[in-house]
């Protein structure tokens, strides 16, 4: 039997009969409802949708039916195609969904209820169902949840750029085009940023309990010393309000009290109520806390209790010198095994853990800033115990000694500030270390493996790195090789300058024999000027000595890093990702406990969290005895 014709106006409609074999005659729903006999007669069509539709365009009976003549267009003008007109009403949902909430769920409910449409028509793939052309009001918004993808993942904005990510975003949806490096690293921010501090600002000011300012200073990584300042909220959000560099300046009572003198006037300027404000304990902070507490006595000072308990912990080992010995040797052990450099011995106390207790334990290395973290460098290390005592045993200390060269030159290779030259003195230390090691034998190895790496490397670029700088030059090469000669030297520098700047030299080996005859300003009375610097010392001379300082200063170059201004927005959006994720857990986490319905959450026992007892069940072992894996 053939199935009868349904379309999305079937539902408006009522079938009559047969009009031939194929098709079959109705009328609308208010005419049968309405009319009798051959009034009926007259006003029946055939069941067809374009027939349908211009009935009940032209139906005075369904209009009255209706009774809303919006409702009339809507049921008269929408898409003919009910494949995609499906798809479009399921679409809307998902995207009335992502602006309420911003979250994942609602692309997978999309996804889920889309299948039992792709279930009409196996012709239809993901391609049909999903890929569309955002518009232009939708390209912000993907612009900013990228951004906060970006943030709260700790991405490097080079992630963007990368053609994996091009090749991934070209498989979901081939319209969208991505945004560059750059424009994610300061329009977008800038503008997420911008509509965080909004955001910000009427939080506090809409805040009718009142707000508690909390500062701090700080160095990053390239020593500066950084002053911070941020909002807690009466709901204890946390709003991220600035930071500045105050590296040239003092941490005295008359650079402190301005700073915060400032951020109070800024609060009553923008009319947020502020009742607290906590500083360090520092000296020059307490005298700041007893200056102002006197002229704004609205406001409560407060030092860090935090800070004062863990103060008041460091007295217990002040009193103990047991305790003081212990704790000063434990944290010797918990640093040494918490240093990269330290990978060998790393590695062997990992592999006498997974035989002694079928798992790894990790050290954990104390901090003043970190709360009870010495409490959980000692438990750490006495849950290693046994471990450390068979590593000890087994490595004594002259095989130690060995690797402190190693250490000590690869602290000084791995900061952000060395240099290709300090490659060639680092390679002459250990040279000369082992020239005069004890073990003849082993010395005369490590300096074959020492010259076969060497040979392994891109020595031009180390001897030039070595040759330019102003205060080593010439000094230290062997004139007798052919490829340490002048000559040799000049080759390699013509030769770099084609490679790195395409194209040929024409005072370059010129410069070069004014280099090596010191003549001013390549005199040692000018470099010495420049702090032993040969980055700013090139720099200086690039003006008069174009060709040869572009090769230096390409060999000398540091790396940029992040200015404070990106690293602030940064913060401030990450810790408004984490606030709004913290907000929707606990929301779920209240909804579960209210629904006498919920079901208990399954969690995975094998499945390691970090609040989770992990002290368990283990055999009694001796103190003075070494276990190995038999016992």
């Amino acid at each position: 039997m053939k199935r009868p014709r349904t379309h999305r106006l079937t539902k408006y409609i009522k079938v009559l009969g047969k009009q031939n074999s194929c098709n079959t005659y109705a009328a609308c729903i208010a005419c049968f409802e309405k009319l009798e006999g051959d009034e009926l007669s007259r006003n029946t069509f055939t069941n067809k949708k374009l027939q349908v539709k211009n009935h009940l365009k032209n139906c005075p009976h369904f209009r009255e039916k209706i009774g809303n003549q919006e409702e009339l267009d809507d049921i008269i003008n929408l898409t003919d195609n009910e494949m995609e007109e499906k798809i479009y009403q399921k679409r809307q949902k998902v995207d009335n969904e992502f602006e309420e909430t911003g979250s994942v769920k609602s692309f997978r409910s999309f996804a889920s209820s889309t299948s039992s449409t792709r279930n009409f028509n196996s012709k239809n793939t993901i391609k049909n169902n999903l890929i569309r052309t955002p518009t232009k009001s939708e390209i912000p918004k993907f612009e900013r949840l990228l951004l906060r993808m970006s943030v709260a993942n700790g991405f490097s904005f080079q992630w963007i750029d990368h053609p994996a990510t091009l090749e991934l975003f070209e498989f979901l949806n081939p319209h969208l085009i991505l945004p560059n490096r750059k424009a994610l690293s300061n329009r977008i921010l800038t503008r997420e940023t911008e509509n965080v501090n909004t955001l910000r600002n009427d939080k506090l000011i809409n805040d009718k309990v009142g707000v508690v300012l909390a500062f701090d200073g700080w160095k990053n990584i390239l020593n500066q010393h950084i002053f911070g300042s941020l909002f807690i909220s009466s709901s204890g959000e946390i709003l991220i309000w600035d930071v500045s560099d105050i590296s040239s300046e003092r941490e005295r009572l008359i650079e402190i009290i301005p700073k915060i003198t400032g951020l109070i006037q800024e609060t009553k300027r923008l009319g947020i109520k502020l009742n607290a404000i906590v500083s360090d304990s520092a000296p020059a902070y307490a005298a700041t806390r007893r200056r102002l507490r006197l002229e704004y006595a609205e406001i409560v000072f407060l030092p860090c209790f935090a800070h004062q308990c863990q103060l008041a912990i460091g007295d217990i080992f002040k009193e103990s010198p047991i305790l003081k010995t212990a704790s000063s040797k434990a944290i010797k052990i918990a640093s040494y095994f918490k240093n990269a450099n330290n990978s060998y011995f790393i590695g062997k106390l990992r592999d006498i853990q997974n035989e002694l207790y079928d798992k790894y334990y990790s050290i954990v290395i104390p901090g003043e800033t970190r709360w009870n973290s010495h409490y959980f460098c000692f438990k750490s290390l006495i849950r290693s115990k046994q471990a450390l005592r068979n590593l000890a045993i087994r490595y004594e200390h002259p095989q130690i000694d060995i690797l402190l060269p190693y250490c000590g030159v690869l602290n000084k290779l791995q900061c952000d500030k060395a240099r290709l030259y300090e490659v060639l003195h680092a390679l002459g230390y250990f040279c000369q270390f082992w020239k005069q090691f004890p073990d003849s034998d082993l010395g005369n190895q490590m300096i074959d493996r020492l010259e076969k790496r060497w040979s392994q490397w891109e020595q031009p670029l180390f001897l030039l790195s070595f040759a330019l700088h102003p205060k080593y030059r010439f000094a230290y090469f062997n004139s007798d090789l052919n490829n340490l000669s002048f000559t040799s030297l000049g080759r390699y520098l013509t030769y770099y300058y084609k490679a790195w700047f395409k194209k040929r030299p024409l005072r370059l080996l010129l410069e070069f024999e004014d280099f090596r005859q010191k003549v001013e300003p390549f005199n040692n009375e000018t470099f010495e000027q420049f702090g032993e610097d040969a980055f700013k010392f090139w720099g200086y001379v690039e003006g008069d000595y174009k060709e040869l300082a572009a090769v230096a200063l390409k060999i000398f170059v540091r790396r940029n890093r992040l200015k404070n201004e990106k690293i602030l927005a940064m913060s401030q959006l990450r810790a408004s990702i984490n606030f709004s994720l913290r907000e929707k857990e606990l929301q779920q986490s209240q909804i579960q406990f209210l629904d006498s319905n919920a079901l208990p959450m399954e969690t995975d026992s094998e499945v390691f969290t970090p609040n989770s007892n992990i002290e368990e069940e283990e055999e009694d072992i001796e103190d003075n005895t070494i276990v190995t894996p038999e016992h």
